[in-house]
């Protein structure tokens, strides 16, 4: 394979070497227009001819004579005219030049029968243009017969050659002894050449029998039949294919079909064939009406033969596990490995919304095997969700029926299950007219929650239901320069449960309330200035805020925790009400927030070129709410369990939150920047930096630093580990055709590349290929490994532009996730 490649390679560089653009005008082309500045991968574009009028078949209601002119023209009285010299006949947008005519009438009638023009003869009409050495027309019947013919099909960038082209009817075209190609004239780098070729413009396709394609003067291919568009419209039809070699799943073979079921319905089919596992067939079907849209996927690999090899030794050698382990003993042999999204969201009235995503995989390694983009080999979650919703200007109502399929890949750390939402109902009235700018908004939540058994000790969870009902009432005072927003709020939270047997013991009541008054005051002032730097007329806003904040302590302890958690610290939790997410638990504070705003907006367009965040909470009272403390527990009240969640809840000061962001026209900085004030050191840095010199040249650069990193739980201390890590990506733009790209993700803390992509494009006029190697650090539980191991990857993409559309995006997606400002690179047309 690696051979062809650089064969594939070396002919195309030696086609972009070649200049043959020389003399055009005087060519046979001469509807071809030199341009390499505006076209700088064909050199320059076809010049379609103006046409009098916007549709032609339109305006023959109104005038379909046929006009003629030519230099000398002689009539008999036999009905038949001899035109000569210029001759030019035409009939609404359609013309045929030529060097001689004869015109054949019907005696009777005197309608012309009969149109043979010779020498030179050009024919064009809207999108089409042929020339030959001679052609018969039929008017009355709209046929047609060019012999020895040259064409094009503007809107494809075509081009072809044929021993004779006939018009059968009105929009079909029959092509005999005909090659195709999209290539730049005196570049044919492929050329399609079939026996013959019909062009049916009705349905925009064009279908070849007994065709071979040819690189170069070398077939690669026969086929006995072919269909190919010669228009933009949507077609059915193969794309190109996709090559790929990874050591997880072996060669990778993609041969995807578009079929263009309906103008609002369409479908992909992604037939994709695995060497070490089998065939996956993969359908992507979308729709669109007018209050309904979404997507249906559906992939099936039947046999999956590396998944059965795997269990058979994971079940022999379970790296560590117990041989009793739930996710040893979940391990089935499965014939068929699937994976189902349906997502859908359809406006029953301007008010009234139905919408739901549902996402199922037949097994917890499903996307460890078989994704094919990086979020998906992360997936830990599957949503499934459908929820019903009323809003208008007063009433924002819900009703959702919410889960998720936990994963628990073999090879990865366990995922905590996530509680059921069955069902979730939310109602809020919100009065926005009452006197003095009074807001006043009602929003009341009612949820029944429950949960599948532990996997491993199949231990039952706390459930039941909950009721919150919260009104707020706030009066904002917005003046010109300052603000002041008030506000106060009441959480009334009911609880009817069912503990499990460790909730229990622990102390929690099967029946509790919660009521919790919350106060908060955001105010600010703005101050404006004019200022000019370099040639730009700037307004620079000095913003001062605070932020005050009073919630008194209710001991929480008694209730239990469904969908609750303690957010780590971050800029945005600067200006927050509650340092918990979630509605189970309300934080215990007395503070208020400093915080210093700084702006820079173009004067022009009101662009924000640069900002700056400052930030720091002081707290006049110690914090004592966690969500593991618990009335009965050895480590409750304000022992160890507060110390681990809180480690800082006796503290006077937040650390100082820090955040920068500068856009200009090719530049665009950010950094986040946390210092902790009692360590005098950092606790968060983070660091990103773009650089677009064009629009197919990019580069990144970015660093992380973490003290405690709440996604990394050490698996013996379970405490937060520091993350390190840097990376680097860029996409190049080395010469007109060719372009390369890359990423480096490295983890410091494991000293080891998390991710690597390296790839290298050409784009030339009528051919385009991409080559793409991957690497990804595969997730290891560091309780069983310490090794690193990588998935490797090696893909190729070869396409005809204008014969098939840009083929499969795969590789496209990839590198657009993984190098921020990667645009994909097309042709000229």
């Amino acid at each position: 394979m690696h051979r062809t490649i650089i064969q594939v390679l070396s002919l195309l560089f030696l086609a972009t070497a070649t200049n043959c653009l020389h003399s055009l005008a005087n060519s046979k082309f001469e509807d071809w227009v030199v341009s390499p500045e505006k076209h700088p991968l064909c050199g320059g574009y076809y010049q379609e001819p103006l046409y009098p009028y916007l549709q032609s078949k339109a305006q023959c209601n109104i005038d379909c004579a046929t006009h003629i002119n030519s230099d000398e023209a002689d009539f008999n009285q036999n009905g038949i005219a001899h035109f000569t010299g210029n001759v030019k006949v035409t009939k609404g947008n359609q013309s045929v030049l030529s060097n001689k005519a004869h015109i054949y009438r019907n005696p009777q009638t005197r309608q012309i029968e009969k149109i043979e023009a010779s020498g030179n003869v050009q024919m064009t009409e809207p999108n089409f243009r042929i020339e030959g050495t001679d052609i018969a027309l039929n008017p009355s019947k709209n046929t047609k017969q060019i012999n020895n013919a040259s064409f094009r099909i503007y809107s494809r960038h075509g081009r072809g050659e044929a021993e004779s082209i006939t018009q059968v009817t009105d929009d079909r075209l029959l092509f005999k002894k005909a090659s195709y190609t999209t290539c730049a004239p005196y570049d044919t780098v492929w050329q399609l050449k079939a026996h013959k070729i019909k062009l049916d413009k009705t349905k925009g396709r064009g279908h070849a029998q007994n065709a071979t394609l040819y690189f170069k003067s070398i077939p690669v291919m026969y086929t006995p039949f072919i269909d190919f568009p010669i228009d933009s419209r949507r077609q059915t039809g193969f794309l190109f294919p996709y090559f790929g070699n990874s050591n997880l799943n072996g060669t990778e073979i993609i041969t995807p079909f578009y079929w263009n079921i309906a103008p609002n319905y369409d479908a992909l089919i992604n037939p994709r064939y695995l060497s070490k596992r089998g065939m996956d067939l993969q359908n992507h079907v979308r729709y669109l009406s007018p209050h309904s849209q979404g997507h249906i996927k559906v992939n099936v690999l039947h046999n999956d033969k590396a998944y059965a090899k795997f269990i058979t030794e994971k079940k022999a050698y379970p790296d560590g596990l117990p041989s009793n382990s739930a996710r040893v003993q979940g391990l089935r042999h499965l014939r068929n490995r699937y994976f189902l999204h349906a997502k859908n969201n359809t406006h029953i009235t301007p008010a009234w919304n139905f919408a739901y995503d549902v996402a199922k995989v037949s097994d917890d390694n499903y996307f460890y095997d078989l994704g094919t983009r990086h979020k998906e080999t992360n997936t830990e979650q599957l949503l499934q969700e459908a929820l019903l919703s009323y809003q208008d200007a007063n009433w924002q109502n819900l009703l959702r029926l919410q889960q998720y399929q936990t994963l628990h890949p073999f090879s990865s750390p366990d995922t905590h299950e996530i509680y059921k939402r069955l069902p979730q109902v939310k109602i809020q009235r919100t009065f926005s007219n009452l006197p003095y700018h009074v807001l006043l908004t009602l929003p009341f939540e009612y949820t029944h929650f429950s949960h599948k058994p532990n996997m491993e000790t199949q231990e039952t969870f706390t459930v039941g239901k909950r009721y919150v009902f919260r009104p707020a009432l706030s009066v904002p005072i917005l003046r010109p320069g300052w603000f002041i927003i008030p506000r106060v709020q009441w959480q009334m939270a009911h609880y009817d449960v069912t503990l499990n047997a460790v909730d229990s013991i622990a102390g929690l009541r099967p029946h509790d309330k919660l009521w919790v008054p919350i106060y908060d005051l955001n105010t600010g002032l703005i101050f404006e200035r004019n200022t000019t730097l370099s040639t730009h007329n700037f307004i620079h806003t000095l913003e001062p805020k605070a932020y005050f904040l009073y919630v008194p302590f209710r001991n929480q302890a008694y209730i239990p925790v469904f969908d609750t958690g303690l957010s780590p610290f971050d800029f945005n939790q600067l200006y927050r009400d509650n340092r918990f997410n979630g509605l189970d638990r309300i934080g215990d504070t007395t503070q208020v927030t400093l915080g210093l705003n700084s702006r820079l907006l173009l004067n022009e367009t009101g662009q924000e070129a640069f900002k700056i965040e400052l930030g720091q909470i002081f707290y006049f009272k110690d914090r004592l709410n966690t969500t593991t403390c618990k009335p009965n527990s050895p480590m409750g009240g304000a022992g160890n369990c507060l110390l681990q969640e809180l480690p800082n809840y006796n503290k006077k000061r937040s650390n100082i939150a820090l955040q920068t962001t500068i856009q200009l026209s090719r530049i665009s900085l950010s950094k986040l920047y946390e210092y902790n004030p009692y360590s005098k050191h950092k606790d968060k840095l983070s660091f990103d930096a773009k650089y677009q010199l064009s629009t197919w040249t990019v580069f990144n650069v970015g660093y992380q630093y973490m003290c405690h990193d709440i996604n990394n739980i050490n698996p013996l201390s379970h405490l937060p580990t520091p993350l390190r890590q840097w990376y680097t990506s860029a996409a190049i733009q080395l010469h007109t055709h060719w372009r390369i790209f890359g990423r480096l993700h490295y983890n410091m803390q494991r000293h080891a590349i998390a991710e690597s992509i390296q790839g290298l494009e050409y784009q030339g006029c009528c051919t385009a290929i991409r080559l793409l190697t991957t690497s990804k650090l595969l997730p290891q539980d560091l309780l069983r490994s310490r090794n690193t191991h990588y998935e490797r990857a090696f893909f190729v993409q070869f396409v005809l532009k204008g014969f098939a559309g840009i083929g499969h995006n795969n590789i496209n997606s990839t590198l657009s996730q993984a190098i921020s400002g990667y645009t994909p690179q097309g042709g000229d047309f």
